[in-house]
């Protein structure tokens, strides 16, 4: 009981009331509150008293009623910063618990009248320590000059001594690198040159070297070098002659075509390329002939990269003996087509039809080749590369008959799927009721079958799908048109003939109705459409215009002609064509159609010429050639063509002749022309090299 008594009685003896505890901060100072009486102004802080010293810290220290006031003790040092760039003059100071206005915290600054001269400031080369490190320019300094050794002391330095970079020229240096005798204070660029077998002022010629000009062209001979300082008359310092007895030759000289000089010394004697009447008898020399009489060798012609990518070729198919001929460059090729660089046809066609190339449509980086059999109803694929005998393997079943004509006209189009590879169109161009063309997409291994086509375009008439050609996008949907022809459109005397452009790709069957635009033939004409061409665009509109081929007619004569387009929406007839050309009459029924081609820039005028291959009467056939620079409006006929190909036979008009462009083969800088003859030799046919030069 006793301890239990005296435990609470200790605890109360030791506590002390917070009432009577009047200075808490333990300063010796009571607090000035009204229960201690005492003169501290701030208890809970050692550092506020009446005896304590005035110090910055915001405090009232000394308890006079004023912070940091009047003369604190040890108040911080600020140093004036009179171009604002942060850092302070060492020699300008304020003493403050704040800084004063235009003051900061140090004095690291050696110019405070320059604010681009500071601490970590750029070093440039101007006479100041940009950095204030305490040294001047060093030679690291931004934008530090070069200094070659100059060691004639002429002021201009030696370019193949070392390369000192520094603010300040070093002893014995200049800031050039053109002296081209450092040796010779009286050699430099800029000096005297006198007759003294020297290049005093570094220009790169001996003054004294002097070269007979015989022809007096003012370009001389490089084999004739005379040292004098004054040779007199005929004597040139230009030793580009490069045939010194004609003074049409010389560097930049016009070049004469055919006159077999390289009168501008560039190495090449110029042809005067493709111009004028030229006969294919003239052509010998570069003539491929079919080989075997029956060949019918030039029926066809196509060209693309089928050996390698990038390496072009150009196929040649005969129909009649059921092969096609692959020549990677005709003007090697032997006498005959036996020596092509690949022969394709084993087994072969019932009979060739329908022949296209120029396109991957498998998507392995090297363009293929198809081949149409309208009477075997098959179409056949060869994929690139071709070497050697190839063997045809037919990649369709047709739609049922020969009479369909299916394969009698085949395209490879531009990627109407939008899968990266290129598509493919098979016309049938005989189905009873109107003609088909069948799309289908490519890919390694496509199979030509009608009825699973990816769209079909039908046609109202026999004929439709004679001719079939991809287009660039023309309506804007981002996917390129297909443009179809049908030459027998209409009725009676009235079959003037139709050429209808499909808009993209519709799943499906798409009727000829539904067209994005038509074209038909102008009243007495037939047969547009026979043949179509894609070309660049030739009147400047942004659009690439098409050739579309038929037949001119009137009572007493007919025309073969070829109808300019600009391709635009709508019903439209032949005079809205901006230009009509029309080869020579004939009565010849059998002879009047014509194939049109785009054969590239023949002239190297940077326009893309257009040929016309047609018979111009039932024993003979031309091929003429116009530049796009005479059209594009109105109508021209044969005579304005720039050339014309004669003396090529027609076999009655059953054969005609075919053109293409095959590239430069001469590497003359102008782009050739093929020309084929197919009823050459009683239809062994022949193919004919033209090379192209300046003067189309």
């Amino acid at each position: 009981m006793r301890i239990r008594w005296l435990l609470p009685l200790a605890l109360l003896l030791t506590a002390c009331p917070p009432e009577r505890d009047c200075d808490a901060d333990r300063d010796g100072f009571d607090s000035d509150a009204e229960r201690c009486g005492g003169d501290d102004c701030n208890d809970a802080t050692y550092l506020v008293n009446p005896d304590a010293p005035e110090i910055c810290d915001g405090l009232d220290n000394n308890c006079d009623g004023q912070a940091d006031l009047p003369e604190p003790a040890n108040p911080p040092t600020w140093y004036a910063d009179g171009d604002g760039d942060g850092y302070g003059d060492p020699d300008v100071t304020e003493a403050d618990c704040t800084a004063p206005d235009g003051y900061v915290n140090n004095g690291l600054d050696c110019d405070d009248g320059r604010t681009l001269v500071r601490p970590g400031a750029i070093e440039t080369c101007d006479g100041q320590d940009n950095d204030c490190d305490g040294e001047v320019d060093e030679d690291d300094a931004q934008f530090a000059p070069d200094w070659w050794r100059d060691g004639d002391g002429d002021g201009f330095g030696n370019p193949t001594s070392a390369v000192i970079t520094a603010c300040n020229a070093p002893d014995g240096y200049a800031n050039d690198n053109t002296d081209c005798d450092d040796s010779e204070a009286d050699v430099h660029p800029g000096a005297d040159d006198p007759c003294d077998g020297r290049d005093s002022n570094c220009d790169g010629i001996i003054e004294f070297i002097w070269f007979a000009d015989t022809d007096g062209d003012g370009f001389g001979d490089a084999s004739s070098a005379v040292d004098s300082c004054d040779p007199g008359a005929g004597w040139t310092q230009d030793s580009g002659d490069c045939n010194d007895g004609r003074n049409d030759v010389y560097p930049g000289a016009p070049e004469v075509c055919g006159d077999g000089v390289e009168n501008n010394c560039d190495g090449v004697a110029e042809g005067c390329g493709i111009a004028g009447t030229i006969d294919v008898d003239a052509l010998a020399a570069n003539m491929v002939r079919g080989g075997d009489i029956g060949h019918g060798f030039g029926y066809r012609l196509v060209l693309g990269d089928v050996a390698d990518p990038g390496v072009g070729g150009v196929f040649v198919d005969s129909y009649m003996h059921n092969e096609s001929f692959l020549f990677l460059d005709p003007l090697e090729a032997g006498p005959d087509a036996a020596d092509a660089d690949a022969i394709m046809g084993t087994p072969a066609p019932t009979w060739f039809g329908g022949l296209a190339s120029g396109r991957d449509v498998t998507g392995d980086g090297i363009n293929d080749l198809l081949v149409g059999d309208p009477l075997g109803d098959a179409v056949y694929l060869l994929a690139g590369p071709f070497v050697g005998p190839v063997d045809f393997a037919p990649v369709s079943s047709g739609v049922g008959g020969s009479g369909t004509q299916y394969g009698l006209t085949l395209a490879l189009l531009p990627d109407l799927t939008d899968d990266g590879i290129d598509d493919i169109a098979v016309a049938a161009p005989g189905i009873s009721g109107g003609g088909r063309v069948f799309v289908f997409a490519g890919g390694p291994a496509p199979v030509l079958d009608a009825a699973d086509a990816l769209m079909t375009l039908r046609g109202d008439e026999f004929g439709f799908g004679s001719s079939v050609v991809g287009l660039d996008d023309l309506d804007g949907d981002g996917l390129p048109e297909i443009a179809v022809g049908s030459p027998w459109d209409g009725s009676g005397f009235d079959q003037t003939g139709l050429v209808a452009i499909f808009s993209g790709l519709t799943e499906g069957t798409v009727t000829q109705s539904a067209a994005w635009s038509t074209y038909t033939g102008e009243t007495g004409s037939w047969g547009i459409g026979y043949s179509l061409t894609a070309l660049d665009d030739l009147d400047g509109d942004g659009v690439p215009d098409l050739v579309i081929t038929g037949v001119v007619q009137n009572p007493v004569e007919t025309h073969s002609a070829a109808w300019i387009w600009s391709p635009v929406a709508g019903d439209l007839d032949a005079s809205d064509a901006i230009a009509r050309l029309t080869g020579a009459p004939t009565l010849n029924d059998s002879a009047e159609f014509l194939r049109a081609a785009d054969v590239g820039d023949l002239n190297g005028d940077g326009t893309r010429a257009v040929a016309l291959g047609y018979p111009s009467s039932p024993s003979e056939a031309e091929v003429a050639v116009w530049d796009p620079d005479t059209f594009p409006a109105g109508d021209l006929e044969l005579n304005d063509a720039e050339a014309r190909i004669t003396g090529l036979a027609t076999d009655d008009g059953f054969l005609w002749p075919q053109a293409a462009t095959v590239g430069d083969l001469d590497a003359d800088g102008y782009d050739d022309l093929l020309v084929t003859e197919p009823a050459h030799d009683t239809n062994t046919g022949a193919l004919y090299v033209l090379l192209g030069g300046p003067g189309l």
